[in-house]
This record gives structure tokens, sequence and C-alpha cells, in this order.
């Protein structure tokens, strides 16, 4: 016997695509609520990147550095939506939302897990404890903001192609790299050789102090973890030099 069966689907766009839009973001739309974003997260290098993703366009931030303090900030601020790592110091990920979930208002919070580790198993013990949804490290900042989108039903601006063009912020060339003295160059290298992507992030923000446009497209680089495109930039620079 032959049987025929047929299945309404949507053909999702590309991830390309998908990818192309979010890099594009701009801003949260001028037009939208205040968004208040509370980030759980005990390792500081996790925290600036997702704290520099979320700022870059606009959203309301604080942060708690276990699961204990995530609790009280919940209950001191009532933010719309929380990125909460799992395995932390004090009280992990999953103790602190069923706690919020425990309180009057802990069903209105959407709350994302985060975990560098995620097992098929686990995801639905993320799932029991009260998450809405889960990310993997490291951070893909379109990834954030389609989460966002999804959950919080975030409207963004975008660049116009010709904006994205002019500011080349997805480009970085060796030129750019030329404003910068020698010291910070030199600390540049070293953090990108050694993936410090710590000390990176914290040399980044202090390079935005003098070279907003500068710090902005390394940020990009940054926040997904392209740190091999930066070694090239800067290796063309050296070798310019000579």
């Amino acid at each position: 016997s032959v049987f025929k069966v047929e299945i309404p689907c949507v053909i999702a766009e590309s991830m390309e695509d998908t990818y192309r839009n979010f890099q594009h973001i701009k801003s949260v739309a001028p037009d939208s609520p205040n968004y208040k974003i509370l980030i759980v997260e005990d390792q500081m290098e996790n925290r600036l990147l997702l704290q520099r993703i979320l700022e870059n366009v606009g959203f309301e931030l604080k942060i708690a550095t276990n699961g204990a303090e995530g609790v009280d900030t919940f209950v001191d601020w009532k933010p719309d939506l929380i990125f909460m790592d799992v395995r932390m110091p004090v009280m992990d990920g999953l103790e602190a939302t069923k706690r919020i979930r425990q309180h009057p208002l802990g069903s209105q919070v959407k709350i994302i897990g985060i975990s560098a580790h995620v097992f098929k198993d686990e995801v639905q013990q993320f799932l029991a404890s009260g998450m809405d949804d889960f990310i993997k490290k490291p951070y893909h900042f379109n990834e954030i903001y389609r989460k966002l989108q999804k959950h919080l039903a975030v409207k963004y601006s975008f660049y116009r192609t010709a904006d994205v063009s002019n500011n080349q912020q997805a480009t970085l060339t060796p030129q750019m790299l030329m404003v910068l003295d020698e010291s910070t160059l030199t600390e540049l290298k070293q953090y990108v050789e050694q993936l410090e992507h710590a000390k990176l992030s914290e040399l980044v923000e202090r390079i935005s102090t003098k070279n907003k446009e500068l710090s902005n497209i390394l940020y990009f680089y940054v926040a997904n973890y392209r740190t091999t495109e930066i070694f090239s930039v800067l290796k063309q620079l050296y070798l310019n030099r000579n």
C-alpha cells in the first residue's frame, strides 16, 4: 500500500537572513516600553558581554552575581525578563527560578536560563524549574535579541543598509586600529592571543571613552567571539608598518 500524507508548513527564513537582520539592529524602537532586564551571572566575563549586548540597544539593566541576589533584585525591582545562569555559588539558577515563581508576581516575569553545556535531559529540568527558555554560552548578540523579541515582543529600530555600510559596523580594518596608542595595541594583541575575553571586554570599555565608533566595532567582534579576526587585523597592521 502507498500512503500519501500532506503536512502544511511554513519555510523558515535562512539563518543567514536572520543573522543579517539582527546584525543591523540600531536600538529598541522609539515607541517601545522601558524594558527592564535583570542579568544573574557570577562570571564577570559573561556579565560584561551580556551587559554590553543589551545596553548597546537601550535596555535598562540591573546585575546580580548569584541566585540569592537575583531573587532579592527581582522582588525590589520587578524586571520584565531575567537572564538566569544555571550554575552559580550561594544559590543556583534553578532554585532561584523556583523561588521567583513562588512570589505573587513571579508568574509575570520571563526567565531565560543560561548554561555553557545543555544536554537533552537538562532542558526539561530547566523548564520544570519555571524557566521559559534557555540559551547556550558563549553569547551571540543575534540570539539574545531574538529571544527578547520572542518573549517580550520587543520591536527594534534598524540601521539602513547605507548606514551599516558607512559605519562599517562589522568590518574592522588595520587603519581603524592606527588611532590606538602603542600600549593599548599591545594589550589588545595580548588579550586576543591569550583569549582573555574578560580583559578584552574591559579594554574595549576603556577604548569607548576615547573612540566610541571603534569601540562599537570591537564590541561586535568580541560579543561574537571573533577574536581570530581581530588578531588577523592586528597582524596586518604590524606588517604594514614594516
